[in-house]
């Protein structure tokens, strides 16, 4: 087994799946999201790092806004995965036929989920194939009766969409690639 072999222990998790909204001029996206994580021991304010592919459309929202909307999907909103997983919010409209509120600041909301919170960007930092997030929440909601959706959920997905969902992966991974190895010369 080598240094950097499959199989690492960084693999071997089983974390949450997220639901990240953006707008800004006009427009609306969300992406799933699994990278995310508190980045500070200090309970209040809230702040969280969440890790987007610089390829995606909800990322360049986040970009221009400088803020976002972070959703911890509920075991119920399994379908949403390849909704928001699998095209791209600049060809259609995701959140179409979805009980979607604002936020005061014209943040996609979406209910039913174990929580959300809106999160202002406090600095992001260009890793190559992702830009990190550092924000801070600046409201949230909390469901306690929700059942957070994890990874491992996926695979209660049918089998075309589990095959769809790999052969995206696949594809990112790919595109990532591109960009480390550029970074690195």
């Amino acid at each position: 087994m080598g240094l950097l072999s499959p199989g690492s222990i960084v693999d071997h998790s089983n974390r949450e799946l997220y639901l990240v909204t953006a707008a800004a001029a006009g427009r609306r996206s969300g992406c799933i999201a699994t990278w995310v994580m508190p980045y500070s021991l200090v309970p209040q304010p809230r702040r969280i790092l969440i890790s987007l592919s610089r390829l995606n459309f909800t990322q360049e929202l986040v970009a221009a806004r400088g803020q976002l909307a972070l959703h911890l999907l509920d075991q119920a909103q399994l379908p949403w995965v390849a909704r928001f997983g699998l095209s791209s919010g600049r060809d259609q409209d995701k959140f179409a036929d979805l009980a979607v509120t604002e936020s005061p600041t014209g943040l996609p909301l979406l209910g039913d989920t174990c929580g959300w919170l809106i999160c202002q960007v406090l600095q992001t930092v260009d890793t190559g194939d992702r830009v990190l997030y550092l924000t801070e929440a600046v409201a949230e909601h909390f469901n306690p009766a929700g059942r957070p959706l994890r990874e491992a959920d996926l695979g209660r997905l049918p089998p075309d969409i589990q095959a769809a969902l790999g052969e995206k992966y696949q594809r990112d991974v790919a595109q990532s690639a591109l960009y480390v190895r550029r970074d690195r010369v």
